[in-house]
């Protein structure tokens, strides 16, 4: 018999800076295109950008970087484990 491991997630929403640093591994992405370096996305390995975006309505905070947002900012869904 294999034992499983099952690891827990939630849904987070993150900044456009932090969902390509997850789905690229970097931040080359956010200071290639955008000309800055990022805040260190605190969201840790295994988080995985599920494709989801939204557009907030009113300000928000970064789940990744926690940078403050102003409203109608595009936020995208990741899957992130839980410690």
């Amino acid at each position: 018999m294999d034992a499983k491991t099952t690891t827990e997630t939630m849904l987070v929403f993150v900044c456009e800076c932090c969902a390509l640093m997850i789905a690229n591994g970097d931040e080359s992405e956010c200071r290639d295109y955008y000309r800055h370096g990022h805040i260190e996305c605190d969201l840790g390995a295994g988080a995985v950008v599920t494709g989801e975006q939204v557009e907030t309505p009113t300000p928000s905070t970064c789940d990744g970087c926690h940078q403050r947002l102003g409203a109608l900012a595009t936020m995208y869904q990741v899957s992130a484990p839980t410690e």
